[in-house]
């Protein structure tokens, strides 16, 4: 709720969003035990700010691949 979010945002939260949908598929207990659930839960709420027009065409719009290399790195680097 502190947060300021603007369209730029929206590649990120969607790639957040699909890869720790990707770790909950492939590993339930990092998404039940880690941080993934919760970034997702957050991700998805944050993605409710803007209208489903604007997310859906960044969505389909958008190569999300190298924000997700930057996810992987980040998510991987400060697993607790």
């Amino acid at each position: 709720p502190n947060g300021y979010r603007t369209v730029d945002h929206i590649p990120g939260l969607l790639a957040l969003e699909a890869y720790t949908e990707l770790i909950g598929s492939n590993d339930p207990d990092e998404w039940e035990h880690g941080d993934a659930g919760i970034l997702n839960f957050y991700a998805k709420q944050s993605l409710e700010q803007f209208s489903r027009t604007v997310v859906n065409q960044v969505r389909t719009g958008t190569d999300l691949r190298g924000e997700m290399a930057v996810i992987h790195g980040l998510y991987t680097e400060f697993r607790r």
